[in-house]
């Protein structure tokens, strides 16, 4: 990305040199991108955002804007609720499963 111009990009691009997502950086996004986009779709009505547990998504985003709400999701659950990690999830402990047992019948 570094001979391309972030300006001509179609998506909102944000990076940090460690490749993690921070809790500065997230509130940045949050502040510039989805803020101003759910008030351009939903002017004076309350909103409820709802985000993942994770470290990064810091409680005070609750404090930003009042029409605003922010919901966290309880500890393991984002896996429950996206498909495709139970899918990712379901493949890796059958294939560990397969192991297992496969390693069993030739020590017997």
């Amino acid at each position: 990305f570094r001979s391309m111009n972030m300006a001509d990009l179609p998506v909102y691009y944000y990076h940090q040199d460690s490749a993690w997502m921070s809790s500065e950086l997230f509130t940045d996004y949050f502040n510039e991108e989805i803020l101003p986009t759910i008030k351009k779709h939903f002017p004076h009505q309350r909103v409820i955002v709802t985000l993942d547990n994770a470290t990064c998504h810091p409680p005070t985003l609750n404090d930003i804007d009042d029409l605003i709400h922010v919901q966290f999701l309880p500890p393991n659950t984002t896996s429950l609720i996206q498909p495709c990690d139970q899918q990712v999830i379901f493949s890796l402990k059958s294939r560990v499963r397969n192991v297992y047992y496969t390693k069993l019948l030739t020590y017997v």
